[in-house]
Formats: structure tokens, C-alpha cells, sequence
């Protein structure tokens, strides 16, 4: 928004009650201030430099804007407890979408960190690009990064995604993965005086149970699930969980979707896709459900076998689930997908207390068919991000589409509020 356009949405605030938070000086707390700190921060302009340390911590950063947004907008820093962060998927080797996600990532002061669901097949200078990001962007393989396709230059397999690509984005230990060769992470971010564990599940665990025929099937290894359940015992104190995935699951059975179920962030395509939360291969989808169930309600599994959906000789490996949690948590926000190529945000028909976002292709070309997005070449209808912003006060989960809005129907999928 320009800032002249801030300006008189948000009528001048006299200084008095607010002095520090007038940057510049002028008796009125609004835009200028903002523009301001921007100034100095770009090295444009340090006339206002004493000023710009609002929030007093001894630094000038992007969190002093977010002061003056708060005060704007009526917010309390403290008792209002809020979070952003972005959500890209399916990229496949184009930065159409990447490249948008990654400038509104590290110029707006909201959001402080982005997600991106598999099927990244990143070229060299997409690898760049996340690099280059001041703030982080953590990124699970899908079945294409995972599959070491023939002919796709981009894909790497299980192993060679993680030392290609994870290993270069996060050398030093910022993320904490669930051994030295698999692609399965947790992260917690804070913001705000909050913290979101970001939990990275990998679908295609193939070095530890070997490839399946079809590249969808989804392939759990018992290690993984093992390490979940570890993970999810120490996250009863985090403001949040959020999981990424590359597919959709949720359903044990074909068409236990309710077809007739529209929301403004549901497909029109997904209307008759009968099998949508079931559609990873082989596996077993209510296998990551049924855990983040017990650890929701405190009801906990003994001996619980699921399908990791993998099969050598027509039979299939199984996950033996046990679960000690604590219960009942109330921090669980939603999964994050993609892979299906269209929009779905709902909560699963078999855990109705679980919330799935998934969101439309994210590259260029065929896969655009696929949803019911009127995309251009070019320009804001060209992408597909979602924001979610988490206000850990209310425990509300409000979902915001940035970029590619309008339906094939003429509608528009522009936001969506949920509880969590």
C-alpha cells in the first residue's frame, strides 16, 4: 500500500500520548514514521536517526515498524500476540511464484518466515534467490524432488535433495533435522514474543524403506513417525505447531469427502475429486492425522499399526504407532500441502478438529490447468502465496491470498477465518 494511501485510511495520531513513536517529529504518529525508519534502514536518509530505536531494544529493525503498525492498528504488542508467515508450493523449477514471495517476504515487517510444500526442483538461480532471503524460507522435497526422475535436470532423489539442497540452505544448524541423511526437520520461530514450531515431515523416506513402483506412493519409515512422536512431546509449551507436508491426507476411505462442502479457498475443481485428502499413492492417510489426534486430545495409541505405504512383494510395511502425550494441547494450527495442483482449505472430514491448507501450483505451464485460478503470465495474477496470520490471543487462524485471486466462475478467493 502506498503510503499516502496508509495515510488517510489511518487518521494522524497526536504525538503526545505516543512521543517515541513519532520518528520524525512532526506531532503525529502515522505513514512518515514508517517511511522514516525505512529511510535509514535503506541508507537513504539518516536525518531521523536518534528516532528510529522505538521499540528501545538498542537496535533499528524491522521490528520498530512493527511498533507503529501496531499503534495504528489499535494492537497490543503484549496482550495482542500475533504471527504471520508465508506459504508457496509446487514451484517446478520456475520462480514465478518464488520470486514475488521472496520480495513481500523481506519488505514487509508482518510475516517472519515462508514455507514452501515439495516439488521446489529448484535451478541454480532459484537456490540463489532462497539464499539471498533475510529472512528464513524452509522447504520439505515433494515426489518429484524425491523421485530422481530421468530427464528432469532438478530432481535429486531422497539423499541428494538433502545434501544439494538442504545441506546448502541451512548449513549452520538452523534447522534440527532427524538425522544426517534424512529430509524431516523442526524449527521454532519467534516473533513477537511467540513461537511457531515448524515441523518439515518427508513423504518419500525412500533410502530407509526403498522405492515404490509408483512415484506418488507415499513411504514412511518407522524412524520418522519415531522421531514425530518425540518432536510433538516437547511442543506442549510452543504457542504453535504448524506441519508441513507435501501431499493431502486425512481420509481411510474413498469418498469420504462431502463433495457439496464449498468454502471460498475450496477449488471449484475439488468439488468431484473424490479421493482428495486420500491422494498419496499406497499410504495409509490417516497414519500423521491420527498422531497429531492423540497428541490433541490426550487420547493416546498403543500398538497402533498403519500402512507406510511402501509394498515389496504385494505387502505392505507397517508403522507401529505408541503415543505417551500429555494432553489435551490446544497448539496445533494446520497442515500445509500441495502437490494436488489446486486450492483446498478445510478441515479433514475424519478429524474435523484438524485443519488442511493446500494451495494451487505454483509454476508455469500445464499444471495451471489443473486448478480453477484465471492466471496470467505476468504480474500479481500470474502467483499463488498464502499468508496466514495467527493471533495467539483469540486463537484465530485468518488465511490471505496474495496474488492469483479471481475463479474461473468470476468469484474471488481473497481470505478465509478459522479457529484453532
Amino acid at each position: 500500500m502506498k503510503n499516502w494511501m496508509l495515510a488517510a485510511l489511518l487518521l494522524p495520531l497526536m504525538a503526545t500520548a505516543q512521543v517515541q513513536l513519532d520518528v520524525n517529529r512532526d506531532n503525529f504518529v502515522n505513514s512518515g514514521d514508517i517511511s522514516a525508519i525505512y529511510s535509514y534502514l535503506l541508507d537513504d536518509n539518516d536525518q531521523f536517526a536518534d528516532n528510529c530505536d522505538v521499540n528501545g531494544d538498542g537496535e533499528v529493525t524491522a521490528r520498530d515498524i512493527t511498533c507503529i503498525y501496531d499503534y495504528l492498528l489499535g494492537r497490543d504488542g503484549e496482550n495482542d500476540r500475533r504471527m504471520s508467515f508465508l506459504h508457496i508450493s509446487d514451484t517446478h523449477s520456475v520462480d514465478v511464484t518464488l520470486l514475488p514471495a521472496l520480495e513481500i517476504l523481506n519488505s514487509d515487517p508482518t510475516y517472519s518466515f515462508m514455507i514452501l510444500t515439495g516439488d521446489f526442483l529448484p535451478t541454480e538461480t532459484m537456490m540463489q534467490e532462497v539464499e539471498a532471503s533475510e529472512k528464513p524460507v524452509f522447504i520439505i522435497p515433494g515426489n518429484h524432488d524425491s523421485w530422481n526422475e530421468e530427464n528432469v535436470t532438478y530432481s535429486y532423489g531422497q539423499q541428494g535433495f538433502r545434501e544439494q539442497v538442504l545441506n546448502r540452505l541451512y548449513p549452520n544448524g538452523e534447522v534440527n533435522f532427524g538425522d544426517d541423511v534424512a529430509n524431516f526437520f523442526y524449527v521454532d520461530v519467534t516473533q513477537n514474543g511467540c513461537t511457531i514450531r515448524v515441523i518439515g515431515l518427508d513423504l518419500y523416506d525412500f533410502d530407509n524403506m526403498g522405492k515404490p513402483v509408483v512415484m506418488n506412493s507415499v513411504v514412511f519409515s518407522q524412524q520418522q513417525i519415531d522421531w514425530l512422536i518425540d518432536v510433538l512431546e516437547n511442543s506442549g509449551d510452543k504457542d504453535g505447531i504448524v506441519i508441513m507436508t507435501h501431499n493431502g491426507f486425512g481420509n481411510s476411505k474413498q469418498n469420504t469427502r462431502d463433495p457439496n462442502y464449498v468454502n471460498e479457498f475450496v477449488s471449484i475443481n475439488a468439488y468431484g475429486w473424490w479421493d482428495t485428502y486420500n491422494y498419496v499413492g499406497d499410504g495409509d492417510a490417516i497414519l500423521i492425522p491420527s498422531i497429531i489426534e492423540a497428541y490433541m486430545t490426550g487420547n493416546n495409541l498403543t500398538d497402533a499399526e498403519f500402512k507406510s505405504g511402501h509394498k515389496v512383494k504385494k505387502v505392505s510395511q507397517m508403522i507401529n504407532v505408541t503415543t505417551h502425550f500429555t494432553g489435551p494441547h490446544n497448539n496445533f494450527i494446520a497442515y500445509y500441502g500441495g502437490h494436488l495442483h489446486f486450492d483446498i482449505v478445510e478441515y479433514l472430514s475424519e478429524f474435523p478438529n484438524q485443519l488442511m491448507s493446500i494451495i494451487a501450483y505454483g509454476g508455469r505451464g500445464k499444471g495451471n490447468t489443473w486448478n480453477d485460478l484465471v492466471k496470467t503470465n505476468t504480474g500479481e495474477d500470474s502467483y499463488t502465496i498464502n499468508a496466514s496470520n495467527i493471533n495467539f490471543t483469540t486463537h484465530e487462524h485468518k488465511i490471505v491470498r496474495l496474488g492469483s485471486k479471481k475463479k474461473d466462475d468470476g468469484t474471488l478467493r481473497e481470505s478465509i477465518l478459522f479457529n484453532f
